[in-house]
């Protein structure tokens, strides 16, 4: 299985040498090598790619290698910032990710998904079934909501437990585990004994987190009790969508 960790945080509070050092921090901690890294085409070591993303003056960056893919993204119509961490269920530390970024970068969210399940429960273009062999005709459709000749018709993912909604200061998603800080609860309307009260499992952590874990990890379907349960944990999480 394939996971893929997401980390928000508000527009610009991700600063690119910050997260490279954590990352190469992790990446000593644990043995796995820092050279042999794409960095937007040329292979080189994470050191080197640091200084060549600050001579460029990137705010951004995507970095694969060893099994990693690692992106740094900005949604400026949302005023957000996304990390995103993708690699084999074996090389994932999360927790050790989550203390590492909570040090000295302030962020609001995250969670961890079967990176594949992800995929499908949010791919809307038609083209995306037809490429990979999957049948698609008797799948919710909707119009793309553009004028002609843009228009056309896409699968409607709306209903989709594991759907990723953007919305201005976070992300409407699911995962288990997540990791939840205290503006999420302000800017989602959420109150975090309601999931207590609901026998969802709860643990605090430094620096005002709260993990949870739903279902025993990451929900690779949206059938029988796991469908059940992400359709709870997101009505639980965001009451006012």
């Amino acid at each position: 299985m394939t996971q893929e960790f997401n980390i928000v945080t508000d527009l610009r509070g991700f600063e690119v040498n910050s997260i490279l050092n954590i990352i190469i921090t992790v990446f000593h901690r644990h043995g796995i090598p820092t050279d042999q890294f794409s960095v937007y085409g040329p292979y080189v070591d994470l050191p080197r790619a640091s200084v060549l993303l600050k001579k460029i003056n990137r705010s951004t960056f995507s970095i694969i290698g060893h099994g990693y893919e690692i992106h740094l993204m900005s949604v400026r119509n949302y005023k957000i910032d996304i990390l995103s961490i993708k690699c084999a269920a074996k090389l994932g530390i999360w927790d050790e990710w989550i203390k590492e970024l909570s040090k000295n970068n302030r962020f609001h969210e995250a969670w961890l998904v079967d990176a594949d399940y992800d995929f499908w429960q949010n791919a809307e273009d038609p083209l995306q079934y037809s490429t990979h062999g999957r049948a698609w005709n008797l799948l919710p459709k909707r119009s793309n909501g553009l004028p002609a000749p843009l228009d056309q018709i896409v699968i409607d993912t709306s209903q989709n437990p594991g759907r990723r909604v953007l919305h201005p200061g976070y992300v409407e998603a699911v995962g288990s585990p997540m990791w939840l800080g205290r503006d999420f609860w302000r800017r989602t309307g959420a109150d975090p004994e309601r999931l207590r009260s609901e026998g969802i499992e709860c643990c605090e952590l430094p620096g005002g987190f709260l993990r949870i874990l739903v279902d025993g990890g990451p929900f690779s379907t949206d059938q029988g009790a796991t469908g059940i349960a992400q359709r709870k944990l997101r009505a639980l999480l965001f009451p006012d969508s």
